[in-house]
């Protein structure tokens, strides 16, 4: 019985105080001018504005095309406000979860400078797109939120047909090997996975590979693993892309399976 689960769910980026330094009240006047003489001698110091540190940095984004499917080239564009003046860095990550397990993959990165407005525009391009949700991270000046997307920056690439893998049969022998089907898989290795049990589920272990074709499909037997047991069981997939790579991309499919496995 297959058993959804819902699309990632992110924390938003964190948002990092700074102390603020106040001037000596010597009068309005004189205190306009040491802020004016502060702020001169940080500048050509090359120093961050105290001001940059303390707002929170905002993102927007769009993309293009608007509603991207797999296989295409995406440019994702974002709006920052509230980094100082300086260089500012767009990163994008591919997100996936299966129920128990949630990754953040770096996929591209883009650099940019924020004008005197303190507004930045980067465009990060992401060739040859996989199913799944890119977000963006930003990171300028002291700004560094943890390695995932950013609250609200998120960009869907979904395919003309929902992703989904199937087990051949409700109740398997142990002396047999599954048989598992699937789809939205293009050019990519599907990793599965055996579990004993149903009650909670154990991070991914891949037990065994199958290829998937140009267009997606895929279909092959999955021997048990050594440590199965009649009971109970488990299976789950994820597809992924540049599994020979150093930076694969995997994207698990939302759908699992639990069954009865006899001896």
């Amino acid at each position: 019985m297959p058993i959804s689960h819902p699309a990632p769910r992110l924390v938003s980026a964190p948002r990092r105080a700074a102390r603020r330094r106040f001037a000596p009240v010597f009068g309005v006047a004189s205190a306009v001018v040491l802020a004016v003489a502060i702020g001169v001698i940080a500048a050509s110091l090359g120093a961050e504005p105290a001001l940059g540190q303390s707002q929170p940095v905002l993102v927007t984004v769009r993309s293009v095309p608007e509603r991207p499917v797999p296989g295409d080239e995406v440019d994702i564009t974002a709006t920052i406000e509230g980094c100082p003046v300086g260089p500012v860095t767009a990163e994008v990550y591919l997100e996936t979860a299966d129920g128990t397990v949630s990754e953040a993959a770096l996929v591209a990165r883009a650099a940019a400078s924020t004008d005197v407005m303190l507004r930045t525009r980067a465009t990060v391009r992401v060739p040859d797109a996989v199913e799944g949700w890119y977000g963006i991270r930003v990171l300028c000046a002291t700004f560094r939120p943890p390695r995932h997307s950013m609250a609200n920056t998120l960009t869907r690439v979904r395919p003309t047909e929902p992703s989904e893998f199937r087990v051949e049969g409700d109740r398997l022998s142990l002396a047999e090997a599954p048989v598992l089907t699937g789809n939205g898989c293009p050019n990519g290795t599907v990793q599965y996975m055996f579990q004993n049990g149903a009650t909670f589920l154990a991070p991914f272990e891949a037990h065994g590979t199958i290829a998937a074709g140009s267009d997606g499909n895929w279909s092959g037997a999955a021997p048990w693993p050594k440590e199965a047991l009649a009971g109970p069981m488990t299976v789950r997939a994820r597809c992924v892309h540049g599994i020979n790579t150093a930076a694969p991309r995997s994207v698990y499919y939302p759908v699992l399976w639990n069954l009865s496995a006899t001896p």
